[in-house]
């Protein structure tokens, strides 16, 4: 049995299907919060089939994430969502790059050919000792660019919007953004919109992290790195947390930045907004600091877009003393939640 899963309504599937010829009857499962683990059982429990008779077939590394935690095999596309560089970090069964192959392996599933296989990776990252999840974090001062408000309807504060289209932007290419000149564009009155251009917010925020820094006199030689997203960076199309802090450090004296992640989320972490806590464990399972030699800096500072708790802060700075780096901790940070 075939099935498609989306985050769309079923009807808008259903009509999507019909334009490409496929017959009526399909089992769709709309508006599934796709994809995450929970979901795709959810999917399995409603269409009566079992891991072990199921096989995921996705063009983004979130799909084969979300088939590993449960034991599901993979077959990738890389002719969607994700280029198959980053479907690899994924680790599927199989990547394939032309349609046409795509009805040969599944097939090769029905004989009991592909069957699957976990996951290697990641590899050569620290993870926080369990004995440490319970210890005082070191001290974090936070640095804050503004508030952030969460969207109430018929109240838009301007530059909490501004940083949900700095979110929304790792959605697209790197090249898109910056060459590109891709815009966040909106549908409004039966009509789409051109909104505000990623690579603008991008340069905005730039500028005002640069001035947060300089304002607070940060003494000595200050290493920005990037603070990781609910998924490994290579979910995303561009890890914006990331370009950022190149950003912010490029061409400036005394402050620094590794082109290599430092801190990375190595499993994916449940989105707060679906329901995933803060707090607890979690952070630090799903936390890894990279193993390589990093130099003596007088500060480190961890760039985020937005903080509500201060958990995931608190959770990078142990992870970070963990793995050796000494220094004053700052958060940095877009937004905080007001």
């Amino acid at each position: 049995m075939v099935s498609f899963v989306s985050n769309a309504p079923v009807a808008y599937i259903i009509a999507v299907l019909a334009k490409h010829g496929f017959p009526s009857g399909i089992p769709v499962f709309g508006s599934a919060s796709k994809p995450s683990p929970q979901s795709l059982q959810l999917v399995l429990r409603q269409a009566g089939v079992t891991p072990d008779n199921t096989l995921s077939v996705g063009d983004s590394s979130k799909d084969v994430l979300a088939a590993h935690a449960i034991g599901i095999p993979t077959v990738a596309v890389s002719w969607g969502y994700n280029s198959r560089q980053q479907l690899e970090c994924a680790e599927p069964v199989e990547i394939i790059d032309k349609p046409a192959a795509l009805e040969d392996r599944i097939v090769a599933f029905e004989k009991g050919k592909i069957t699957y296989k976990p996951r290697e990776r990641p590899k050569g990252y620290i993870n926080l000792p369990r004995s440490e999840f319970n210890t005082p974090s070191p001290a974090v001062q936070l640095l804050k660019v503004s508030d952030y408000y969460k969207y109430v309807p018929g109240q838009r504060d301007p530059y909490s919007a501004r940083i949900l289209t700095f979110k929304e932007s790792k959605e697209h290419t790197q090249q898109s953004i910056i060459t590109d000149g891709a815009t966040d564009d909106y549908f409004y009155d039966g009509r789409i919109l051109r909104g505000t251009t990623f690579r603008s917010v991008l340069t905005e925020f730039m500028g005002k992290v640069r001035s947060l820094l300089a304002e607070n006199n940060l003494e000595g030689e200050t290493l920005v790195i990037a603070a990781p997203n609910s998924m490994p960076e290579y979910c995303y199309r561009t890890d914006m947390n990331a370009l950022l802090a190149f950003n912010v450090a490029r061409n400036q004296e005394h402050l620094h930045y590794i082109r290599e992640r430092v801190i990375s989320r190595v499993h994916p972490k449940e989105a707060a907004h679906s329901g995933g806590s803060r707090f607890g464990d979690e952070q630090y399972t799903t936390l890894g600091f990279k193993e390589i030699e990093l130099p003596k800096y007088d500060n480190v500072v961890i760039l985020d877009d937005i903080t509500t708790s201060g958990s995931q802060g608190n959770a990078i700075a142990k992870l970070v003393r963990h793995g050796g780096m000494q220094g004053k901790l700052y958060l940095a940070v877009l937004g905080k939640t007001a």
